[in-house]
């Protein structure tokens, strides 16, 4: 896909803001990457992760402008689901720059 997709949280994004990178929330941690979705999980990963919630910012991440930061790696979710997740150099936990993100 062209773009990937990140729900975070206003809070998480104005953290972000300040130096420019998307640290995460505690489930991205405690998982070892930056969770992303395409397009069409966008819905599901709504009503699942966040279902309630009313400060949430749908990030566009133009997945290219990782590259030079990490990797972005299709991990199955469950059998024959795939998700984008974004992980550092080292295959390990680091945060998303947020010049990969182009519309928020």
């Amino acid at each position: 896909e062209r773009f990937l997709y990140r729900v975070c949280s206003r809070e998480e994004l104005n953290e972000a803001k300040l130096d420019g990178l998307l640290r995460g929330n505690t489930l991205d941690k405690k998982s070892g990457f930056i969770h992303l979705s395409t397009k069409s999980q966008v819905a599901g990963v709504l009503a699942l992760f966040f279902a309630g919630r009313d400060d949430l910012v749908l990030l566009v991440v133009d997945p290219h402008k990782l590259a030079d930061d990490g990797v972005v790696k299709y991990d199955e979710a469950e059998p024959g689901v795939f998700f984008p997740h974004f992980y550092g150099p080292a295959g390990n936990f680091t945060p998303m720059p947020l010049a990969a993100v182009v519309e928020e």
